[in-house]
């Protein structure tokens, strides 16, 4: 599976996921519009039933319009007399709030709600009831009753009166949590829609990006296998030769003892190389333990400057030191110690193209000893940095073809810091090299530390 197969992939399943969403956020809008319309449609029936019964109320009081009066040279029915009285005076407050209640109730709204009176004559509030149950009677100031604000822009309107000449005045009700009845159970749909969408979207790209993964490290392992295969077959290949050699009987002793010395060598490198491999596979099964003892980081750091110096002078190169812990005291495992330092004096000596120019140095932080080990070659990129202390990874050497090895020595490197509870850091950059940091603590174990204290 290619990088661009994965990446379609993604891009698909993200465009799939969210056309989902999208598709339930249009659902529910949907679902949202239906509830504003059924409340919308059951608000208007609630006021006019609601004006209706207030008209009707009227009409019973004045008995059914009989003459009670003369005025302006007319006979005026109690009705007609009506006409001119004040809308809230033509209203029965407790009544009307009964019939708004009752009609709440018969098309099941439960809602907080404010209402009011508006007379068109006053041009303003004259009954307004709050969302805190209080009735407020010929209002002065409707600024003072809570929600008098929304009430004039409130869409829910009924004209009063609609059997008279004009209509005095208005009807209107307010809902302050309107909205959020209106989502109800909507939004809890919504957002568990979005958190299993983010879910599956993240487990998509973990998987993807753990099938990229594996994808890279069995890369690494076939190119381990090629790397351990020539590794092995040149030696075995030279052996053969000089086993060849050396059997004719005509040898001469002098040649004889040069393809014994050729046949040493060489089988001490396969022994090196299965070493190093078993030595991973143990560090893989974690079937190790550290001997600790008290080391003097100093005299490790000389013997692998000494050794890795022989083969640097071949390219007229230098190594040098600069050892300035005063305390270079550590407790460790020697062997896995020295081997830390080799590995990175031999990374150090390989990425070198030319001149090898290494350096190591020391120094003390508070809790222990800090090592680098840096070079001057052909560095590592930001990239490459990420996966440097992988098993099988191996940076990319550009020109130089005659870098040899299987990508386990930095993964050593990182495992045995590791086990001996301190740290390891790289800092570089392309053609300009590479410094490997290492932190060596005092002490491994606190028990350790305390039977030294004791002592």
């Amino acid at each position: 599976m290619t990088k661009n197969t994965v990446r379609l992939l993604i891009a698909l399943m993200t465009l799939a996921l969210f056309g989902v969403l999208a598709l339930q956020m249009r659902f529910t809008y949907q679902a949202y519009q239906v509830k504003v319309d059924q409340f919308t449609t059951h608000l208007f029936a609630i006021l006019n039933k609601v004006t209706e019964r207030v008209d009707n109320d009227e009409n019973y009081q004045v008995l059914n319009g009989y003459s009670v009066a003369f005025k302006d040279d007319k006979y005026l029915t109690a009705k007609q007399l009506r006409f001119d009285a004040p809308i809230e005076e033509r209203i029965d407050l407790l009544k009307l709030d009964l019939f708004i209640q009752e009609a709440m109730a018969n098309h099941g709204i439960t809602l907080a709600y404010a209402y009011g009176v508006y007379s068109h004559k006053k041009a303003g509030f004259v009954i307004a009831k709050d969302t805190y149950g209080e009735a407020h009677f010929l209002v002065t100031d409707t600024a003072k009753v809570s929600g008098s604000e929304f009430l004039k822009t409130s869409p829910f309107k009924a004209n009063l009166f609609q059997t008279d000449l004009s209509t005095p005045g208005y009807l209107t009700i307010w809902f302050p949590n309107k909205s959020s009845a209106f989502w109800g159970n909507l939004w809890q749909g919504l957002v568990l829609s979005l958190l299993f969408g983010g879910i599956i979207l993240g487990s998509f790209i973990y998987t993807m990006r753990v099938v990229m993964r594996q994808k890279k490290l069995s890369e690494m392992k076939n190119d381990f296998i090629n790397n351990m295969t020539h590794e092995l077959k040149t030696p075995i290949a030279t052996i053969n030769m000089a086993t060849d050699i050396i059997s004719n009987p005509n040898m001469a002793p002098d040649k004889m003892k040069r393809f014994i010395n050729i046949i040493r060598q060489e089988n001490d490198r396969m022994n090196a190389n299965v070493s190093n491999i078993l030595q991973m596979t143990l560090i893989d099964r974690e079937d190790f333990k550290l001997k600790l003892t008290a080391i003097n980081l100093h005299d490790v750091i000389l013997t692998a400057a000494d050794y890795i110096q022989l083969q640097v002078d071949k390219k007229e190169g230098s190594v040098e030191t600069n050892l300035l812990a005063q305390q270079p005291i550590i407790e460790g495992d020697p062997s896995h110690v020295a081997n830390i330092i080799n590995n990175l004096l031999e990374n150090a000596h390989k990425y070198s193209p030319e001149k090898p120019e290494i350096t190591i140095s020391t120094r003390n932080l508070p809790h222990g000893v800090e090592v680098v080990v840096a070079d001057k070659g052909i560095g590592i990129s930001k990239e490459a940095r990420k996966y440097v202390f992988d098993k099988f990874y191996r940076v990319s050497t550009g020109n130089l073809h005659d870098v040899k090895g299987f990508g386990l020595g930095l993964a050593y490197v990182k495992t045995m810091m590791t086990a001996h509870k301190g740290q390891v850091d790289v800092k570089s950059e392309p053609g300009k090299g590479s410094q490997f940091i290492l932190l060596f603590p005092f002490r491994v174990s606190e028990e350790r530390a305390d039977e030294s204290e004791e002592d």
